[in-house]
């Protein structure tokens, strides 16, 4: 016996390919939705997160991992919320700053 819930229906809407519309992210690990359609995506290789459009083209890069690309911790995930992002990396840490 356990808790069940009820899932709403996702309805699929298009699909952006990353590697071929947005070439300043090498390796995407990470990406989380803002309210109005726009992307927050994390490079694991590079260490840094990028804003992409609704129609998949990159805009600008947010922030980039103090101690750059080449080190051995990568960005394995991004989290925005009311104007805060966090970026972890798989040695466990998280970084925290405003976007909005």
């Amino acid at each position: 016996m356990g808790l069940t819930a009820t899932l709403p229906i996702v309805h699929y809407s298009h699909r952006i390919d990353t590697q071929d519309t947005v070439p300043e992210i090498e390796e995407p690990a990470g990406v989380t939705a803002l309210q109005d359609g726009w992307l927050v995506v994390s490079d694991w290789r590079t260490r840094s997160l990028h804003l992409v459009t609704p129609d998949g083209c990159w805009d600008r890069q947010l922030w980039r991992h103090p101690r750059g690309s080449g080190s051995k911790d990568c960005l394995c995930g991004v989290s925005v919320s009311g104007g805060v992002c966090v970026a972890v990396t798989d040695y466990g840490e998280a970084h925290v700053f405003d976007i909005s």
